[in-house]
């Protein structure tokens, strides 16, 4: 029996050395894979207090992704009910009429948001360069053609979209 133990503590060491080798190998992958910056935020899982606020926020997404959940099959169940009531209430022609404009205002809706996410975008790239353009100032070396003179103010002003 004693020497079954000792067979079995052998193979968890020699196993227990390939781990390791497997660990270092992936590490030095990770390491070339990634940037300095990226390599020091995942290792430090230590961090109790960083580990808390991780757990945290992964039980708010576990929750948040349950209330999606439930709120997919209520609109299911709402859905199939209005279905029913125009199934009976509306002619053939009316119905599908009906669904042809729903389908068009979904994808009208998905325009605008894909309008509204472009427009965001755009509105932050110009922000991020005026910024840039306030802290590095033109030189006064620099020439302006003939009419341009310094942009003290914006070319384009802002509008409510």
């Amino acid at each position: 029996m004693l020497q079954d133990l000792q067979a079995e503590q052998e193979r968890l060491r020699g196993k227990s050395a390939d781990w390791t080798r497997c660990l270092g190998a992936l590490e030095v992958a990770v390491s070339q894979a990634c940037t300095p910056r990226e390599l020091e935020r995942f290792r430090s899982d230590s961090d109790p207090d960083e580990k808390a606020s991780l757990l945290q926020r992964l039980r708010l997404l576990q929750r948040q992704q349950e209330d999606a959940k439930e709120l997919k099959e209520h609109v299911a169940r709402r859905e199939q009910a209005l279905r029913q009531v125009l199934e009976r209430e509306l002619s053939t022609e009316h119905l599908r009429s009906y669904c042809v404009l729903l389908v068009a205002k979904a994808r009208i809706l998905s325009q605008q948001r894909s309008l509204d996410d472009r427009i965001r975008f755009l509105k932050d790239q110009l922000d991020t360069i005026w910024s840039h353009i306030s802290h590095h100032p033109l030189s006064s070396r620099l020439s302006w053609a003939p009419g341009i003179g310094h942009l003290d103010k914006p070319l384009f002003p802002a509008t409510a979209i």
